[in-house]
């Protein structure tokens, strides 16, 4: 059940990607002949994309894991649909961090269309990472995909959990 855990590093760090890049664009605005490599905007972007990029892989991995065990419980079809945005989400991390490879070998006016270009593609890959988180959460949520790994939080009531009073 390690897939819950590795998810949130890539989910989180999707939103610092348009943050840098739009100080990027703005920074390339002032001087478009910069090196990129000597800028540690661009080091904090390939860092954090690096990170999502491992992260989404290992999160698809452990998501296969658990999918076996899942699937026990749940119908394929409902987990299908969360492994299918997770590899669009995925894949689309991977164009963001190549994309944004390549644009530090750019110069001028291509250099700012790609990174506007790829700024677009970071609002994308937020756009899809909740629509994948959601279907996720439907999964643990409404479909109780947890249940598949031990004991069901509902079988326990509360009078069967010994409840310490203020005044004991």
């Amino acid at each position: 059940m390690l897939h819950p855990m590795v998810i949130h590093l890539p989910l989180g760090l999707m939103f610092l990607v348009p943050i840098i890049l739009i100080l990027i664009w703005r920074k390339n605005q002032e001087n478009s002949e910069i090196n990129l490599f000597d800028s540690d905007l661009w080091k904090i972007l390939i860092i954090v994309l690096a990170l999502m990029t491992v992260g989404s892989m290992f999160s698809m991995m452990t998501g296969e894991h658990d999918e076996d065990i899942v699937e026990k419980i749940i119908q394929e079809d409902i987990i299908e649909t969360h492994e299918g945005l997770a590899k669009v989400f995925t894949i689309s991390v991977v164009f963001l961090f190549a994309g944004s490879i390549v644009v530090a070998f750019l110069k001028g006016a291509l250099r700012q269309k790609l990174t506007l270009f790829i700024l677009a593609l970071s609002v994308l890959v937020i756009i899809i990472g909740g629509f994948t988180g959601k279907k996720g959460g439907e999964l643990v949520y409404q479909h109780k995909a947890a249940d598949a790994f031990g004991a069901k939080a509902g079988d326990l009531d509360r009078r069967q959990i010994k409840i310490k009073d203020d005044d004991d």
